[in-house]
């Protein structure tokens, strides 16, 4: 309904402008082209091409969302690995750092 109401302004915003120009082949130009554009099929096709639109994008995000469902498991699951390694080589490095005082302490001596 929205597109109707604009084409109709649109249409007269057109008119308004052209008419007193003095140029009657551009004003039929613009009136064709309004007629055109204001045309039941006219708007049945721009209807389904905005149709279409939302289609598109509701695919693409459903086919986000199913590749986001499929791999969230594999990579809380690499993610946890990775945490699990970090803690280990924390706990590493802090043996490595004790190893290395006592190894201090025993040059010093």
């Amino acid at each position: 309904m929205v597109s109707i109401i604009q084409s109709k302004h649109r249409r007269r915003v057109a008119e308004n402008r052209w008419n007193g120009v003095g140029v009657p082949e551009l004003s039929e130009a613009v009136n064709a082209y309004h007629n055109v554009t204001t045309s039941k099929e006219f708007e049945e096709i721009e209807r389904l091409r905005i149709k279409a639109g939302h289609n598109e994008a509701s695919a693409l995000r459903n086919a986000r969302r199913k590749v986001e469902e499929k791999y969230k498991p594999i990579v809380e699951k690499q993610a946890a690995e990775l945490e699990k390694q970090a803690a280990e080589n924390k706990k590493q490095a802090e043996e490595i750092k004790k190893l290395k005082a006592e190894l201090e302490k025993l040059t010093e001596s």
